[in-house]
């Protein structure tokens, strides 16, 4: 590529220098400093030199390199030196990566000590065929092809236009694929098919500026060498007063859809949330609640509402336990009174949305959508007078649909604009008052009472746990003293080690010792009584084994033996057997 010596990027710096003001002797002497030739500095700046650095660069004298003591190196690619190593083949084995054995434990007992019984045969060809390989030499056929080809003289493409504006051109016309003739005449008939708004910004962009045609003008050489930001500036420079409207026209025309359909979507969140707001009645339940409570909490004042903002001070002003708030205290009340006015949030979904966009932002984007409506109507009558109508025969039909969706947009957010009066009425607050403002309020108090409603359901749960709790000891205390009381009635005879409960060891058995006195003093004056006498050495044995006998038992015994003694003497000697 061919670019003028005052924009070529090894020397460009130099002429701004020059342009400035600096003097020459001091260019040329950062010039030598960074190895280059300062003698370039008084050659003509629009002069066409190769981009190509080397090319670019003044030739080196061999001689006199020689004389300054250069590297050969640079007689080597200067003054094709030939490289002696490029005669000789190059050889590439493969390498196994392995550890050897230091020699010294290589011992006669060794496995490596002797070589193997049967020699292993193997074939020269075949390994060197797995195991090395021979790279041609230079002077092969292909390599010989291949520098013949790099011998080739490629193409210099000439650059007429500011070297950073035509990298950013080709890049962007690169993807367009499409020939430039073609290009215009899409233009000039105002033809959108075929092209993204990407890439008609870019058809703009570049666009040929008066210096940037004087130069095209003046070039009298091969089309085929210029880049291809100056193919197209070429193309369009007959163009360059009508092309820039047209462009516009049909950027408006690829636009005018998506952004109609967003400031829609936008008017309709609006218009559902006012919906919400309107038609909740959990919302006038809940609202009429706060009013209650803060006039009967401000020493039973008669208030007939209150602003909507205050709805943002329920959560943060406490009970005198310094843990309820006043919202929280609201949620208990309707918890009691009417649960379905908790629910609340359900009703008003649309509001957090709503609270992004302000109504009157969007009429701003719809009279600017209107308003370039009007400038682009404009320029398609302004061609159609001049030109054949029949050209621009697309341009003409969008505009016609675009009138009727314009008009649609103005119905839709009149609809929505007196909805929204509606609501600040409905409210009490002013007519003055941001659509985001009201809706970004109402959202966060929205936030506010779900977050107190969890927490005033998480402090139910836990003392209706509590509650729970204290009334099941409470049963368990009243069942032990039911039974102990049974006990006592009952002589102590039946122990209950369900009701008693494992953990209570002590106090049963202190009650069983209490019930075995009490079995004995009972034997003992039944005895007495009887006239029986036991002997001391029975006596013991009962005493450390337990006669345990049931209830009723002794007396059988003691009546059975009575009716034996018919002379009824009373000194009955109960023998070992009878008393066991």
């Amino acid at each position: 590529q061919m670019v003028p010596r005052c924009e070529h990027p090894l020397y460009a710096k130099f002429y701004k220098m020059l342009k400035v003001g600096v003097p020459i002797h001091v260019v040329k002497a950062k010039m030598a400093a960074e190895k280059l030739d300062g003698s370039i500095i008084e050659m003509p700046g629009d002069e066409m030199i190769p981009l190509n650095a080397e090319a670019a660069a003044p030739p080196v004298d061999v001689g006199d390199a020689l004389k300054k003591g250069l590297a050969a190196g640079l007689l080597g690619s200067r003054g094709n030196t030939p490289n002696p190593k490029s005669a000789t083949p190059s050889v590439r084995k493969k390498k196994l990566y392995w550890k050897a054995l230091d020699a010294s434990k290589v011992t006669r007992e060794s496995l490596w000590a002797n070589e193997l019984e049967e020699e292993i045969v193997m074939d020269e060809e075949e390994f060197n065929k797995l195991f090395i390989d021979e790279a041609k030499t230079a002077d092969s056929p292909t390599k010989q092809k291949k520098v013949e080809a790099a011998k080739e003289p490629k193409k210099q493409k000439i650059i007429l236009v500011d070297m950073k504006r035509a990298q950013n051109g080709g890049i962007a016309l690169a993807r367009i694929k499409m020939p430039y003739p073609d290009v215009k005449s899409k233009i000039m008939n105002m033809a959108d098919d075929g092209l993204s708004t990407e890439q008609l910004k870019s058809l703009e962009d570049f666009l040929p500026t008066p210096e940037e045609s004087d130069k095209l003008k003046s070039f009298k050489g091969d089309v085929d060498s210029l880049g291809q930001v100056e193919k197209y500036m070429l193309t369009m420079m007959d163009v360059t007063q009508q092309a820039p409207r047209r462009i516009k026209c049909m950027i408006y025309k690829q636009m005018f859809k998506p952004r109609v359909a967003e400031i829609k979507s936008k008017l309709q969140k609006i218009e559902r949330a006012c919906d919400d707001v309107k038609l909740s009645g959990r919302l006038r339940k809940v609202l009429r609640t706060i009013l209650k409570v803060g006039n009967q909490i401000n020493d039973g004042e008669s208030n007939m509402g209150f602003t909507l903002d205050s709805l943002l001070k329920l959560n943060a002003a406490k009970a005198y336990d310094k843990k309820t708030t006043v919202l929280q205290y609201v949620i208990t009340l309707l918890h009691r009174n009417d649960a379905d006015a908790l629910l609340l949030t359900e009703d008003l979904k649309n509001i957090d949305e709503a609270s992004r966009f302000l109504i009157d932002s969007l009429n701003t984007e719809k009279n600017q959508l209107k308003d370039e409506f009007n400038v682009n109507f404009k320029i398609v009558l302004e061609v159609q007078d001049k030109e054949n109508s029949s050209r621009i025969g697309q341009m003409i039909d969008f505009l016609t649909k675009a009138w009727v969706l314009c008009d649609d947009l103005d119905k839709s957010f009149e609809t929505v604009k007196t909805k929204y009066a509606n609501v600040l009425q409905y409210f009490g607050e002013e007519s003055t008052m941001a659509s985001s403002e009201f809706f970004s309020t109402l959202s966060k108090f929205v936030k506010e009472f779900a977050d107190s409603k969890a927490t005033v359901e998480r402090v139910r749960r836990q003392e209706e746990k509590a509650q729970a709790a204290a009334a099941a000891k409470e049963k368990k205390l009243k069942q032990q003293l039911d039974i102990q009381q049974r006990n006592e009635m009952n002589g102590g005879d039946n122990i209950d080690d369900a009701v008693v409960g494992r953990d209570d060891v002590e106090r049963k058995e202190t009650l069983a010792m209490k019930q075995q006195q009490e079995l004995e003093e009972k034997e003992n004056a039944l005895l007495a009584v009887a006239g029986i006498k036991i002997p001391k050495k029975v006596r013991k044995r009962s005493q450390s084994q337990s006669l345990k006998l049931k209830p009723g038992q002794l007396d059988d015994l003691l009546r059975s033996r009575t009716q034996n003694s018919v002379d009824g003497d009373a000194n009955l000697m109960l023998t070992d057997d009878s008393c066991t």
